[in-house]
């Protein structure tokens, strides 16, 4: 029909490149897990299975928004006890990273004012970025000194700087405690996405921020619970003013049917397991030196020197990355190419991460095979 003639185009396009995407069941669970964001084993170990006496009359959904019957008891303590394990005066709990990202910074942004940001950020945040109609300037990745020129550039409205603390496609942690500096220096609100670093730094997993100290000098930070926390949902931390404002003013929060209690109480129970995780956080950070000797020593090219559990291994074209993957799988590693737009092209990687149950033989066997594949491709 002449209405999806468009739509047709579109997919063709894609496919001619060979980077057309589709969903597929995941049958991997056999597989030894290297590309799946549950860094800590949480959700794959059962720890977020509900504790018992949890009322079964609360099990459905929540009715609402929480602006009208979604709001609930729970949710307040919930946001209470993320408030006080990440060290700041008010939590507020969205239904997704992407929603807390998007709806945080498109609503506190507006036309007059100037957004600086990384070019490494999650596409979440672009889309805040472009629903906010503020002015837009991006700064090379973790480049202080690009950061610095964009700021001394005077601007009339507010200026904010986004960025992440660990990045999810090269696993760089960003120079937060200089780039905080930067921002008080030049008054500029700081933005973090902790996505990927929450549950991971810190004594008890609080998250980069927390660890460095630099909860006053940021304006807002988004945590998501999708990756090391093992479940899903979001919050965003900061001032009470913030929280008050955002309840206002944040229209996925206002206009989205709340969490079920289950799932909020869930979350709950997944703080508790973070915060008990210190033993799989040390075992971790030694298997991520164990991987690097190794690579080393395979000389592996990686995209980035990565110092974290997401280790991006460089296979240049789209056609020998997912033929790496497609190796990996059939001996039994859950290992994912990651291809163009996702990231440039001819600059396609095999995104590893490490989790706290993978073992010291499974990290040797696949990096001996990454090894074999790159001679092949």
């Amino acid at each position: 029909m002449f209405k999806e003639r468009f739509l047709k185009k579109a997919l063709e396009q894609r496919q001619s490149k060979g980077i057309l995407r589709s969903l597929s069941l995941n049958h991997n669970s056999a597989k030894v897990d290297f590309a799946s964001n549950d860094y800590l084993g949480i959700s794959r170990m059962g720890c977020c299975s509900l504790k018992a006496g949890f009322s079964s009359r609360n099990a459905k959904g929540s009715t609402g928004s929480r602006l009208l019957t979604g709001h609930s008891s729970t949710y307040e303590k919930l946001e209470e006890e993320i408030a006080k394990f990440h060290k700041v005066e008010s939590a507020l709990v969205c239904n997704s990273g992407y929603a807390a990202n998007m709806g945080l910074i498109s609503s506190v942004a507006f036309p007059e004012d100037r957004i600086l940001y990384d070019t490494h950020v999650h596409s979440s945040i672009l889309d805040g970025i472009r629903l906010s109609r503020a002015k837009a300037f991006p700064f090379k990745h973790n480049d202080l000194n690009h950061l610095k020129r964009r700021l001394e550039t005077k601007h009339p409205g507010n200026t904010f700087v986004c960025t992440e603390s660990l990045f999810s496609m090269n696993g760089s942690l960003s120079p937060l405690k200089q780039i905080a500096k930067l921002c008080s220096e030049n008054e500029a609100l700081l933005i973090v996405d902790e996505a990927h670093s929450g549950g991971l730094y810190g004594e008890y997993g609080e998250g980069l921020v927390p660890y460095l100290g630099l909860q006053k000098s940021v304006f807002a930070t988004v945590y998501t619970f999708g990756k090391a926390f093992g479940i899903f949902g979001a919050a965003i931390t900061g001032s009470s003013l913030l929280k008050e404002y955002l309840v206002n003013y944040c229209r996925p929060l206002v206009y989205s049917t709340a969490l079920p209690p289950l799932i909020v109480e869930e979350i709950r129970h997944s703080y508790r397991c973070v915060e008990k995780a210190s033993k799989d956080r040390e075992y971790l950070n030694s298997l991520i030196s164990y991987f690097q000797e190794l690579t080393e020593k395979h000389m592996l090219r990686r995209a980035f020197p990565s110092q974290t559990c997401i280790q991006p291994m460089l296979f240049p074209g789209a056609d020998n990355a997912k033929r790496a993957s497609s190796l990996c799988q059939n001996a039994g590693f859950d290992v994912r190419s990651i291809v163009s737009p996702t990231v440039q092209k001819n600059c396609e990687i095999l995104r590893i991460c490490l989790h706290s149950f993978n073992t010291l033989q499974e990290v040797s066997l696949l990096l001996e095979l990454l090894n074999s594949a790159n001679k092949i491709t």
